[in-house]
């Protein structure tokens, strides 16, 4: 491939990955709203190759989708006959969880990935600070591959937790861990939690050089001057492993130390909203201990929490205790970072 291809794919690749996924599917979610302009007008720029326009697509659907689930949801506080519109949100989940499935067969062999390692066992006191985590180690033949899959991913956990608190709501008497809904889609995001935090060390440098040889020289690190430009590639999907019901604890320990490290040794100060550290002198600081830093979020539960103090207390009360609950656990956080659990929870 010549080096103008090669670049025209980098300069495609950036637009589809950091503008419309990171940026755009990461602010959506955030605010809780739906992409202004439609997903139709964030896709007007489009590939001879649809693989990523695809994906870019999905993850904007699942953005909107999550929006709209969050209006209706609230909305339906308020009628409780409302039902017909919230077999809608799970019936569109769904469908747009069978789009991501079918996306996923459609794909090239070029575009899989394989396991290029196993590691046995870490210490769980040294978890925080390990760049691997025991279990896989798996490999992409680029950045731009392991980033399409792992946003995919991360929408894909966000979809099931969307199914599973519609599903609260339609049966507010039973205990929705026990609910065909939660043990359709626990060992799912069970999974895909599997498989992102098995790609993290691929961003963050820490797969062994003998490991990389099959990788597009294109997308090596050193062609995107320097490893913070990956990290920023993996914040998003390691952030909605740390916040997840399916997370084990051994699990959220580990991505909230890698999420740290992409703020501390990356200097990507959006990480630090997740994980409440504190500039100082132009130095990242940690406010905290890891174990008392970490961000009291937990999805779907959260939502299922809010939903049913709205049914019982109105909209203004659930908003208030669901981000009380958030912070209960920080003697004081930043303006920026409750707006940012706000925006999670739907509660602004």
């Amino acid at each position: 491939m010549a080096r103008s291809q090669l670049v025209s794919s980098l300069v495609i690749f950036l637009f589809f990955s950091i503008y419309l996924q990171i940026y755009q599917v990461i602010n959506c979610f955030v605010s809780s709203t739906p992409p202004p302009l439609g997903v139709g007008w964030w896709m007007q720029m489009g590939t001879r190759d649809g693989i990523p326009c695809q994906c870019a697509r999905l993850n904007l659907e699942t953005a909107t989708l999550h929006a709209k689930a969050n209006d209706v949801l609230s909305e339906a506080a308020v009628n409780l006959t409302d039902t017909d519109k919230i077999l809608e949100i799970v019936t569109m989940c769904q469908d747009v969880e069978l789009k991501f499935k079918d996306w996923e067969s459609s794909l090239h062999p070029t575009w899989r990935f394989s396991s290029v390692a196993w590691i046995d066992h870490i210490d769980c006191d040294q978890l925080e600070h390990s760049p691997l985590f025991p279990g896989r180690l798996d490999e992409y033949m680029d950045i731009s591959i392991a980033t399409a899959w792992n946003m995919m991913r991360a929408n894909r956990i966000l979809l099931a937790a969307g199914i599973v608190r519609a599903g609260a709501w339609l049966h507010p008497q039973q205990d929705y861990h026990i609910t065909p809904e939660f043990i359709s889609t626990a060992q799912i995001s069970k999974n895909l939690i599997e498989d992102i935090i098995a790609s993290v060390p691929m961003f963050l440098g820490r797969l062994p050089h003998a490991m990389t040889q099959n990788r597009t020289p294109a997308f090596d690190k050193e062609a995107l001057e320097g490893k913070s430009s990956l990290a920023l590639f993996i914040l998003w999907p390691l952030f909605i492993v740390s916040i997840s019901d399916h997370t084990t604890d051994e699990q959220r320990k580990w991505a909230l130390g890698r999420l740290r490290f992409v703020a501390e040794e990356c200097g990507i100060g959006q990480a630090s909203l997740f994980t409440q550290v504190r500039f100082n002198n132009n130095k990242i600081t940690p406010a905290r201990q890891l174990t008392e830093t970490k961000l009291n979020i937990r999805l779907p539960s959260m939502f299922i929490y809010k939903d049913r103090v709205m049914k019982e207390e109105g909209s203004a009360v659930a908003k208030r205790k669901c981000v009380e609950l958030a912070i209960a656990r920080f003697n004081s956080v930043g303006k920026e970072v409750e707006q940012v659990m706000a925006g999670l929870l739907g509660c602004k």
